[in-house]
């Protein structure tokens, strides 16, 4: 259930006007950098704040679903981390 409320966080924060390959790809980065820090040992809201700091990493527009991906990213369990998560985030995007 959480997961599926992160998600739909995620994709409301998001900017209307993207195209939805771009969209997942921009959304799948940022969870795949999320999930570095967080192997990394950083805080949950440290990531937020280096992810959002991030050159490049985060278009304008963007700022708003950074928060509700990282919490996905911290919700996961340690054998959830083992998987690369920017890719299932952007699989699973597309899928939709």
């Amino acid at each position: 259930m959480k997961r599926a409320l992160t998600a739909l966080a995620c994709l409301f924060a998001l900017p209307a006007h993207a195209d939805k390959a771009q969209e997942c790809r921009t959304t799948g980065q940022i969870a795949a950098k999320a999930q570095e820090l967080r192997l990394e040992g950083k805080s949950e809201k440290r990531t937020v704040r280096l992810v959002l700091k991030e050159d490049g990493l985060v278009p304008p527009g963007y700022e708003d679903a950074v928060e509700p991906l990282v919490y996905y990213v911290f919700l996961q369990t340690d054998a959830g981390m083992e998987q690369d998560l920017g890719a299932a985030w952007e699989k699973a995007c597309l899928e939709q």
